[in-house]
């Protein structure tokens, strides 16, 4: 009692007077108890996750014998669920218990096994399997964005302004415009027609592809005078710029003075740095007649001009009645386009006696060459545009011509420093008549 695991020797002596003793040799050898047989399984759980209908990972758990007889121990595993399917379900000593799990028919939610692994004379070791199951998520394919035109959509309005003139009256003055639309789907592309005076209204505003834009002017009701309306057509097209047709109606008295001329048209030049010039005539004059005119008592009967337009500055208003009306077009900073307005004249005597002139200003951006081109226009010709010549020659001698005067006043006016190569290329200008 008491003794480890170990060799224990001992002697015996035995012992006789006169006579030689005699030993005994004991040998005593304890072993260790045996270790009894122990399982273990790990880990204790697994988990995975996956979506419905998609195949979801396989997976193990180690299987450990410790003990007497652990290398020769058997053992198996099993499982409860059908959708588990236990690849290793058996082995001797340590080893792994593996299987997979099949998703097929399963909907979304949670599944839990039970993997059983058993030893004989061995309590039982167990491995929880779950499976968590999701829905697959609904893939909305990204929108397909319709092909680009091979040949977009291009519109005009032709004509881009309108003039009507009438006396005073009762009724309606119609008028009309050419919408037209090219290019692929142009004729499913929509459009609408816009006006902003009262005394339009519209005939057709809204339609699809090319059309007839019309409408008609209200005249119950207008004074005499001048009135301008912008139509403003919009198409429901990327790309297209909205387009503006200029109608403009001129009510006349209906009593009406004789013009020496009914209207006038002056072009403006504005080039690239910001300065007009007039392309055209800066002043001009028209008279007015009328059979039987007289003064009331002392007073003289005169013509007298009045204009609400910003760029004509009348210089002569009054004059008596064989006498001119002398007005002057200014270059006051005007937009690009078409400007129209007109001029009033009426009797002192009696203002229901009256006329009106229709003055057109058209303002022209028009860029100025570099000195190569004039020059090379001056050379060989056909480098600058009709504009671009009158423009150079009206700023420089006024000849009716371009030609080298006009390029030195215009080099001299902007302190031009001519290249070498412009320089020499001037010497080969032919002379002028």
């Amino acid at each position: 009692s008491g003794l480890g695991a170990g060799t224990y020797v001992d002697t015996i002596t035995v012992t006789v007077a006169g006579v030689a003793s005699k030993t005994v040799i004991d040998t005593l050898v304890l072993t260790a108890a045996p270790v009894p047989l122990a399982l273990a399984v790990s880990p204790a759980s697994r988990s995975v996750s996956g979506q419905v209908g998609s195949s979801v990972a396989a997976t193990n758990a180690t299987v450990t014998l410790t003990g007497a007889g652990s290398t020769t121990a058997a053992w198996s595993a099993a499982k409860k669920k059908n959708w588990t399917t236990l690849t290793t379900a058996s082995g001797t000593g340590n080893g792994t218990a593996a299987w997979s799990r099949n998703t097929s028919g399963l909907g979304a939610g949670t599944y839990v096994d039970t993997i059983t692994v058993t030893v004989a004379g061995v309590a039982p070791k167990l491995v929880i399997d779950t499976l968590v199951l999701t829905e697959a998520p609904v893939v909305t394919p990204p929108p397909v964005a319709p092909p680009a035109p091979v040949n977009p959509v291009v519109a005009s309005v032709s004509p881009r302004s309108r003039l009507a003139v009438v006396t005073e009256q009762n009724g309606w003055s119609n008028d009309d415009a050419a919408l037209v639309l090219t290019g692929d789907g142009a004729q499913l592309a929509g459009w609408t027609v816009a006006a902003r005076r009262e005394h339009t209204a519209l005939l057709t505003a809204a339609g699809s592809g090319s059309a007839t834009i019309a409408w008609r002017r209200r005249l119950n009701g207008l004074a005499p005078g001048t009135y301008v309306d912008t139509l403003t057509v919009t198409v429901a097209v990327s790309g297209v710029a909205p387009m503006q047709v200029i109608d403009s109606l001129i009510v006349l008295a209906g009593t009406q003075a004789t013009l020496s001329k009914k209207g006038g048209r002056t072009k403006v030049a504005q080039t690239g740095n910001g300065r007009m010039a007039m392309l055209g005539s800066e002043t001009d004059s028209l008279t007015a007649t009328t059979a039987g005119v007289t003064g009331a008592g002392s007073q003289t009967p005169q013509w007298v001009a009045t204009t609400t337009a910003p760029w004509i500055q009348i210089i002569n208003g009054t004059a008596p009645t064989a006498g001119p009306i002398v007005w002057q077009r200014t270059l006051d900073a005007r937009p690009v386009g078409r400007h129209i307005d007109s001029i009033v004249v009426q009797l002192s005597t009696n203002p229901q006696l009256r006329g009106v002139y229709v003055d057109t200003l058209d303002v022209v951006a028009i860029s100025e060459p570099s000195p190569a081109i004039a020059v090379e226009e001056l050379v060989s010709g056909g480098r600058l545009n009709p504009d671009q010549r009158e423009l150079m020659d009206l700023t420089g001698n006024g000849n009716g011509r371009y030609d080298l005067g006009d390029f030195l006043a215009w080099v001299d006016r902007n302190r031009i420093k001519l290249s070498s190569s412009v320089v020499a290329r001037m010497a080969e200008i032919p002379a002028g008549p």
